[in-house]
Order: C-alpha cells, then structure tokens, then sequence
C-alpha cells in the first residue's frame, strides 16, 4: 500500500519535484525495508524447505526400512515350500526359522503328519495310538484327505474334541477331486498346514507305540539334520519277514552304507521323524503321483544335503502290510533306475576303474543300466564260475557302438579293487558267512596291511547284494572265498599294522536286492 501510494503522489504533482524525491527516497528505503523483509523471508523458506527436505528424506529412510522389512517378510515367506490354499485366515502359522510356531497362540513341538487315503478301518486304531502317547510336550495332529471315496474325514472329524480335551491340537483338510494326487502331495500338504517344530511322519494304517514321539523327539533334537527312524513289528506277522529283519537289524554304519538296496531308504518312511528345518532345507516331497516312490526320493535329497540317518533301536510302530498299501504301485525298474543313477553319482564318478563282481544276470544288468562313461570304467568282471570264466568275454550285444564293447571275465583271484559285487546270497550253491562283518586282508604299496570290513546278513533268500567296495590300490583276495561253490566258512584272519594309520577300515556300501 505505501508503495501505490507514492506512485500515485509522483503522478499528481509533477511540479513537486523535492517533494517527489523526497517521497521517491522514502519509497526505496521503503523498498530496502521490503526486500530485507523479504530477503529474511526468502532465507526462513529455504530453511523450511531443508526442514521439509530433511523430513522428505527420513520419510524415505523409513519407507526403505519399511520395504527392507517386507523383503525380509518375503523371503521368510519364501522358504515355506508349500501353502496351503484353502486355509482361511485361521490357519496355523507357519514359520521357517524353527522358532516356536503356534497354532491358537499356543506353542507346538511335535506336528503328526497323516496322509489319508480311504483308510476308514484303521484311523480310529491310528488315532487313538496318537492320543496314549507318553510325551508330555505340545502335540498336533495334522490329517490331509487326499479324496478318500470312504468317511475317512468325518471319523477324523470325530476325534477332535476328544483330542482337545489331553490338549492335543488338530488340524484336517483335503479335496474331493476325482482321483487322489498322491501320497507325496498329501503329505505336503499336511506338512503345509501344520505348525510343530518337529515332524512326526505316520501312515494312516500303522499304529505308534506310547513311547514313540518321546523317544523319537528326544534323538531328534539331538540330531536336527537327520532322519530319526525306529524298529518296526509287521503284521500280519510272518509278512516280509526279510525285509522286517533287514529294517531292524542294521547297524549304525549300515544305515548309511547300504543305501543303494531294492529296500529303499534304511529307515522306512512310516517311522520318519525330523525338525521342521531341515524338512524344508530339503525341500517337498515328489508330487508324481502315483508310482513315483516320493520317500526314496527325499532320502536321497537329504543325504545329497549332508543329512545323516540313524535310528531309535526300540520298537515303536506297529508296521501293517496290505494288499492296497501304496509301495506296492512303485514299479521295481523304477527304483532300480534311481538306485544305479545315486550310485553313480555318488560313487561311480569318484572311480577311475572298477570291476563287477558277478559274469551272470545281474552282473550284467548291472553294466546295461550304467551311462556310458562309466561302462567304459568297467575294466572287468569276475566270478567263481568256471563255465562263465572260459567264455573269455561278456559282449554288449544290445549296444549301438561298433564294434560292441567286449568286457573281460576273469577269475576272481586274476582280478583287482574296487569293486562293485552283485551276488545272490542264499540261493542253491550259495555261499555262508561267518557272522554279520567278514574281514579279508591285503597290503597296499606301502606294505600296510588293509582291512575291509564286508558286511552281509547271512539268512536272506533269494537277495542280491550289491557291495561298492573302497578304493584300494593293491589288494589280495585270496581266502575270501572257497573255489567252490559250497556251504563254506569264510576263514578268520588276523589284521597287522605297524601305526594306526597303516590299517585303512574300508566301508563297503552294500546295494541291490530282490
């Protein structure tokens, strides 16, 4: 205003020259007091502004910590292999840092994973097995239907409330589609829904003895990287009698050793128990569906992982053989196939040159199933049989190369380590061992002598092992077998070393069997 108003003098009264000057003068001291004015405005802006900016960049600090955080989220959702959909908002939630997980706010140690499949007649035997445990932790059940066409979700159903009453969490679901998914996608899917810190893996028509999830439990916590298994009892009783004893029987060293037999895993998957973390360093089962033997598939993963094997020596489940049991889907070519391709990657590939113990049938199945770089390892077979020894050569006939790979057949006592043995044992003209670890003795090129220690069961019918013998560079194999076909003892021998070091305890990994 007191700008407009000298303006406006200026234009009324020209002639008044001193007075406009005057007036001009006030008007720019004026104008200095403005600008001065403003000037301290101008610098009080930009100090607002820097406030503003600074503010501006704390926001985005905390929205960088803000999507720091949720990255952080993603990822821990991430390592969750598997989700269940069709759990709404109520479900239990799933936390794979192995901290406590909860379901209703409280903690849970051990999940029973339940895979269901029209297993009607026995849940409420299975069940009940679960309610007389003596573990006195947190305990959750956690079924998955995987389409059952019988009532086995309502019988399910039916044990909730008294299964809340001993404090004993229960959590059921699955589909009704057409046809079942699978045993390795029910499993996942009860895994998924359940929150325990440990895993309790049980077939629908097993039963558990009271002590199992303590005792399992208390080895797995011991051992949070390994497969707990346990002694099973089969019934009908007298039903796969060898395979009973070959799953109680094993030693410790065996259950890793002989991983490669027709058995499958050397703790059978209904008496599986591990910490929820290494299930998911692992990874899910195989979701093929059926024919797919998704439990030797897992153990092999987890041993590739570095995980180790051992079991419970009590007899904690009640292990029920049927006619509609899904093992029996699982065709023998198929794991045969997975059984010589973990041999050769854990095994062949470290050789150089190997010999096949056994000119015969299986011997030579044996050689057909390997790839190709490794037949070329084949240096030779051998064998105790005369009339396959003077054939002189086994010839590839079914092979495409020209002209077709020729192996020679050598006497066992001509040929050299390693090996890779594939005998039938208790069959007509079979061999008898004396005890369950058979020693036979050599030297190596520094004149130490060297122990192998064999191990072989001595009253299975009808089994093909197959022994992947250490590595020796120079071995003598005289006495461990007669010359002849015969009920024979193996001869005891006596191991000599000058130092520790000079005796060399060589695992033998014990495979295949019918």
């Amino acid at each position: 205003m007191m700008e407009s108003s000298v303006v406006a003098a200026i234009l009324e009264d020209k002639s008044a020259t001193s007075g406009v000057e005057r007036a001009t003068l006030g008007s720019n001291a004026t104008l200095q007091s403005n600008s001065a004015t403003l000037g301290s405005d101008s610098v009080a802006l930009e100090a607002n502004n820097t406030t503003l900016e600074s503010n501006d960049a704390t926001l985005e600090s905390n929205d960088a910590t803000l999507r720091s955080n949720n990255a952080s989220l993603e990822s821990n959702d991430a390592t969750l292999e598997f989700i269940d959909g069709s759990l709404g908002s109520s479900s239990a939630s799933m936390k794979s840092t192995g901290a406590c997980e909860t379901v209703g706010g409280s903690n849970v140690q051990v999940s029973v994973i339940i895979p269901v499949y029209n297993g009607a007649q026995w849940l409420d035997e299975c069940l009940q097995a679960i309610l007389d445990q003596d573990f006195r932790g947190t305990l959750e059940i956690s079924v998955f239907d995987d389409g059952s066409t019988d009532n086995s979700t309502a019988i399910a159903e039916s044990w909730r409330e008294r299964l809340r009453t001993r404090g004993v969490t229960m959590v059921i679901s699955g589909h009704n589609r057409d046809r079942p998914r699978g045993v390795g996608f029910a499993k996942n899917k009860a895994v998924a829904q359940s929150s325990g810190r440990y895993l309790c893996f049980q077939d629908a028509d097993d039963v558990m003895l009271p002590q199992r999830v303590r005792l399992q439990y208390e080895a797995a916590v011991l051992n949070p990287d390994t497969i707990v298994g346990c002694q099973v009892r089969r019934i009908p009783e007298g039903s796969t009698e060898r395979y009973t004893r070959w799953i109680n029987t094993l030693s410790p060293e065996q259950l890793l050793t002989q991983v490669y037999t027709s058995h499958g895993p050397t703790v059978v998957m209904p008496t599986w128990f591990c910490s929820r973390r290494w299930f998911h360093k692992v990874g899910p089962f195989d979701e093929g569906g059926k024919g797919v033997p998704e439990d030797l598939l897992w153990f092999y993963q987890s041993l590739r992982r570095g995980g180790g094997v051992i079991r419970v020596d009590e007899c904690l489940l009640i292990y029920r053989y049927h006619e509609h049991a899904a093992t029996h889907s699982v065709l023998e070519e198929t794991i045969w196939k997975l059984r010589v391709d973990f041999l050769e990657e854990r095994v062949l590939g470290q050789w150089d040159s190997f010999t096949v113990w056994n000119a015969g049938k299986q011997g030579r199945k044996l050689y057909r199933s390997l790839a190709s770089t490794n037949q070329k390892k084949v240096k030779a077979f051998c064998d105790v049989d005369e009339n396959k020894i003077k054939k002189g050569f086994y010839t590839y006939e079914e092979s495409k190369k020209r002209p077709k790979p020729r192996v020679p057949v050598l006497h066992y006592r001509d040929s050299s380590p390693p090996f890779i043995v594939c005998v039938k044992l208790d069959m007509t003209g079979g061999v008898v061992l004396k005890g369950r670890s058979v020693a036979f003795v050599g030297r190596t090129q520094r004149n130490a002598y060297v122990v192998l220690r064999h191990y072989l069961s001595i009253s299975l019918n009808c089994v093909m092992w197959w022994n992947v013998v250490t590595r020796l560079r120079r071995c003598s194999l005289r006495h461990f077998l007669t010359g002849k076909i015969q009920h024979h003892l193996l001869p005891s021998f006596r191991a000599h070393s000058h130092t520790p070091r000079d005796r060399v305890l060589g695992r033998v990994c014990v495979g295949l069997s019918n």
